[in-house]
């Protein structure tokens, strides 16, 4: 990490032109220390005295900040950039809530400059979390979800007129669960909405999940944004804002956001979050991070612009061919393929038929294949873009697309898999399980749902083996910090849920962000600090029941697995930015974790919803953990560790050394082998 003076006329015009992360610090707060996006290794310091005993609330849009003194008596916005401060007028006297957003309806050299400030815990606008300033409107939103329009500001009277759009945000009924937070950002005119998932483990603050969202002002409808290729946006919780690409030096298609000092981005089209930077200045606490952007023309709207950012944005997840024809070719084009694909004797080889067009995608699987197993030589990434999915071969890294029935899985999302099935739950209080390979579908039972009509913070769902008559599904609620849910079910006709509520305290256990292993007639659930809960159904008595493990944790770590191998239970630990990877056999007459030192002829691939074990039929595969991760900023080199050189390599480079901090990983993806 280098240190250098700051200086804004002298930084590199590219430089210059896109966002620093500041890091205010110190003693009285007039330390700032500058990252740039383009060089985040680098940190410029600069002292600020004027800011010696003021209070650092929120960063505003175009580079302001508010800022008070430390009685919060007197307020003033100050621009770090230009060096500008300008006094406000004082709040009420009693003022003593907490301002969480800023803004400004104009730069505030401009005599028609109003400013809006969202607070809590004071009866100050308590509805309103944020708002952003669009095409000469307000728009806020409220603490119910819901987006409002600010129709009349009348500073002098102190008048405030709303008028309710009757618009809710995407995934509105999750959006103040701890775990949940939304962002809104402006740019060209069109609003959108940045929807961070984190993990349930608080003091991590991993992220799990990213949504990005555009509102269409002429249809008050919101569509989900799957590829923006001019688009870059800088998200914090006090302030979000979006702005051109500028490639190669900042590459489109990105969300730029910090956490525990460390700088991500999310690739909205790959659905792939990377670190960009481990080294940013290693500053005590407290501190305040917020972003600014030093150049303000980068922000012009002109019109030309404008026309040229809407027409090159899509929100189409697959787009047509150019040799894509009339409809008429299309049926002619499939009819010829479902010939052929009747002659293909091998799985794999019918895969690379439905991907070569797609026209293809559609093709049934032919009887012949679906009577064996397909013959695929590892477990496959398969991922889901609303209603088409992508499969990736880790051998080789080609990808297939399968199109989802529509309805009903066309907008129900992966909560696990295991044995070639997909565990899709639907946001109508519905769940199937549903085979990607022969799209066979089967409903769960809906009487006695766990869902029906209730609203929760996070599920962790599992099954057993299916299509056995004694298939059992499990799902666990958690709702908020108070109360947790266990619920079971068969998949029986006569079958519904069966559920129980407890509070949190007497389960002991906290929750991690991975799936449940069903193992010797039993469901295990990974925690925290390497604790287990093993959790029972007895399907004709409709019982449930548990019971706590508490083995010593093996090392401090950041992610863990649970699989199961060969009769064995085995936990993979990964440590932060993968620096310590370990696996663990859990003994539970013992209750202990045992290092296994060595897989054998194992390979293990591990993810959030799904994780697998399996014996290597590749020379070469054996003794590696496969992770939904890549190298590189495109393609699809899958990485894995291996545990005979202790080292993370990629697959399509000759099983080179890779930086782990250097890749991307897969949201959203789970590891599928047929039974």
């Amino acid at each position: 990490m280098t240190s250098v003076n700051l200086s804004f006329r002298s930084l590199p015009a590219m430089a210059a032109a896109y966002a620093w992360l500041v890091h205010s610090h110190g003693e009285n707060n007039e330390n700032h220390t500058f990252s740039s996006i383009t060089s985040p290794e680098e940190s410029h310091f600069r002292t600020f005295p004027h800011s010696k005993h003021e209070k650092f609330w929120v960063s505003c849009n175009d580079g302001w900040s508010l800022s008070s003194d430390a009685d919060h008596r007197h307020f003033f916005l100050w621009n770090i950039v230009q060096q500008k401060k300008i006094p406000l007028p004082p709040l009420i006297n009693d003022f003593r809530g907490y301002i969480s957003h800023c803004t400004l309806t104009s730069p505030p050299t401009k005599p028609d400059c109003m400013i809006l400030l969202s607070a809590t815990d004071t009866p100050l606008i308590f509805c309103l979390l944020s708002a952003t300033y669009c095409n000469g409107c307000l728009y806020a939103q409220t603490r119910f979800s819901r987006l409002l329009l600010v129709e009349k500001l009348d500073p002098s009277h102190g008048r405030l007129v709303l008028k309710s759009l009757r618009l809710c945000f995407p995934r509105a009924p999750d959006i103040f669960e701890p775990e949940v937070r939304g962002f809104l950002a402006e740019f060209q005119g069109k609003i959108y909405w940045i929807l961070f998932r984190f993990g349930v483990v608080k003091e991590d603050e991993e992220v799990i999940d990213v949504d990005v969202h555009g509102l269409d002002l002429s249809k008050m409808v919101w569509e989900r944004v799957e590829h923006a290729p001019n688009l870059v946006f800088f998200v914090h919780e006090t302030s979000s804002f979006c702005c051109r690409a500028i490639e190669p030096e900042i590459h489109g298609n990105r969300i730029y956001f910090s956490s525990n000092k460390i700088l991500y981005s999310y690739h909205i089209g790959d659905k792939t979050l990377s670190v960009k930077s481990l080294h940013l200045p290693d500053i005590k606490s407290p501190y305040t991070s917020f972003w600014v952007m030093p150049d303000q023309s980068i922000r012009d709207d002109s019109r030309e612009e404008k026309i040229k950012g809407a027409s090159e944005i899509s929100n189409v997840a697959v787009k047509k061919s150019e040799d894509e024809e009339t409809k008429d070719d299309n049926y002619l084009l499939f009819d010829i393929a479902k010939k052929v694909a009747e002659l293909v004797d091998d799985f794999v080889d019918f895969l690379h038929l439905r991907a070569s067009h797609s026209v293809f995608r559609s093709i049934p699987i032919p009887r012949h294949l679906n009577k064996t197993t397909p013959s695929l030589y590892s477990p496959w990434l398969i991922l889901q873009r609303d209603s088409v999915w992508s499969m990736i071969d880790p051998v080789c890294g080609d990808s297939y697309f399968i199109k989802l029935p529509d309805p009903p899985l066309s907008t129900s999302t992966l909560s696990f898999a295991r044995k070639g099935w997909l565990l899709m739950s639907g946001r109508l209080f519905s769940s199937h399980l549903f085979n990607p390979l022969t799209r066979q579908l089967v409903p769960f039972p809906k009487k006695g749902s766990s869902l029906e009509g209730r609203r929760m913070s996070r599920s962790f769902m599992a099954f057993s083996d299916y299509p056995s008559p004694n298939c059992v599904a499990l799902e666990i609620n958690k709702f908020c910090d108070e109360h947790f849910e266990i619920c079971c079910t068969g998949l029986r006709d006569e079958d519904r849920w069966e559920r129980i509520l407890f509070p949190s305290g007497d389960l002991q256990f906290q929750f991690y962000d991975n799936h449940p292993v069903f193992f010797q007639g039993e469901f295990y659930i990974l925690g925290h600090c390497g604790k287990l809960v093993a959790v029972k159904f007895r399907q004709n008595v409709g019982m449930v029941s548990w019971n706590v493990f508490r083995p010593e944790k093996p090392f401090s770590y950041q992610q863990n697995y649970l699989v199961e191998c060969n009769g064995q239970l085995w936990g993979v630990f990964v440590g932060r930015s993968g620096e310590r990877v370990g696996v663990f056999e859990f003994k539970a007459a013992e209750n202990t974790w045992s290092r296994v030192e060595n897989l054998g002829n194992y390979m293990i691939f591990i993810s959030r919803w799904s994780s697998v074990a399996a014996m290597a039929r590749i020379p070469g595969m054996e003794n590696r953990i496969y992770f939904p991760r890549f190298c590189g900023e495109t393609g699809y080199d899958v990485v894995f560790y291996s545990l005979e050189t202790n080292k993370f390599h990629s697959c399509g480079s000759k099983d080179s050394e890779v930086d782990f901090c250097g890749t991307r990983e897969l949201l959203n993806a789970a590891w599928i082998q047929p039974a």
